[in-house]
């Protein structure tokens, strides 16, 4: 609560920029741009985008030692870490995409589903048996099973990718995160260690060490967050509710005001004055005026409760 009381005004901000970029790399996908400052849907994109960062980030480093990262190089926390690491593609496929995955296909995609819908969903109560436990006879099983398992996991994630386009994007985008985050972890414990890296000559100024450090360190850092937020928006972002601070993209008719004619399409975003569309007839990213549509036929794969 200290933190809200004391940024305030930086943390609306923060969301306000977050969903701007995260929107705009979304709609540069389909070739068209939203510069408008005022924007309602801004802050909710990066209420959204900012809360599934901010639980990847506790669930990637829950019992970890950030601030000395190597004390997470012991085998008892070390393949624990890295096997639910490997499961986060199939979480957020499992959450995004609706299907049964005990139906799929014997394949290797098939395999790391169900393997790592399990794990993922399970590893917070695996971690409880293995850390509360202690000594018991469970707790020495499932270390065993672990050291056992996770290696063959994680190859099975590497031929999964390859038969899935959008596991591969989920697997980059765990990866782009862990690295981004673990790097900043290490540079942080090197600070505190004291340890310094020289990028230049020995005898060269501290001072122009200091200034290349920093131009190395935004260059990777622009690099990172260039490919995280790329792959975010144009394969995450799209299967989230608007409502949940995506853009989902929605089924529709639309009537045209002025021929009075109906296209079905496919909306891509719904705004105030335009209505960025696909054209399933003549297969075109469209931009249609909303004071063109005279209106909207919605096309629900699954109706609320109340309606039915």
């Amino acid at each position: 609560m200290d933190f809200l009381k004391n940024n305030f005004i930086r943390v609306p901000i923060l969301l306000y920029l977050v969903g701007f970029v995260v929107h705009n790399s979304y709609l540069a996908s389909y070739g068209s741009y939203e510069f408008e400052l005022v924007e309602a849907r801004y802050m909710l994109t990066g209420f959204g985008s900012v809360f599934i960062f901010t639980s990847m980030f506790l669930f990637v480093f829950y019992r970890t030692n950030i601030s000395d990262v190597s004390k997470s190089y012991e085998p008892k926390i070390l393949f624990p870490w890295l096997l639910r690491i490997s499961s986060i593609p199939a979480g957020i496929y499992s959450i995004l995409h609706s299907a049964d995955f005990l139906e799929l296909p014997f394949s290797a995609f098939g395999a790391y589903m169900n393997f790592g819908v399990y794990i993922f969903y399970s590893s917070f109560s695996l971690l409880a048996i293995e850390v509360i436990r202690g000594k018991r006879f469970q707790s020495k099983l499932l270390k065993i099973l672990i050291y056992i398992i996770t290696i063959p996991f994680i190859a099975l994630l590497f031929f999964a990718s390859s038969e899935s386009e959008l596991l591969s994007q989920y697997s980059k985008f765990t990866l782009y995160f862990f690295l981004g985050a673990y790097g900043i972890a290490i540079s942080q414990d090197d600070e505190k260690k004291g340890v310094q890296l020289n990028h230049l000559d020995l005898d060269s100024d501290p001072k122009h060490e200091k200034y290349f450090s920093l131009m190395f360190a935004l260059l990777c850092l622009g690099y990172g967050l260039f490919q995280f937020i790329s792959i975010y928006s144009n394969h995450i972002y799209p299967y989230i509710p608007t409502a949940l601070g995506g853009s989902k993209v929605i089924n529709a008719t639309v009537y045209l005001a002025d021929s009075k004619a109906k296209v079905k399409v496919k909306i891509i975003q719904e705004g105030h004055n335009w209505f960025l569309i696909y054209n399933e007839k003549t297969s075109t990213i469209e931009k249609i005026k909303s004071s063109e549509i005279l209106k909207v036929e919605y096309h629900m794969d699954k109706l609320p409760k109340l309606l039915k």
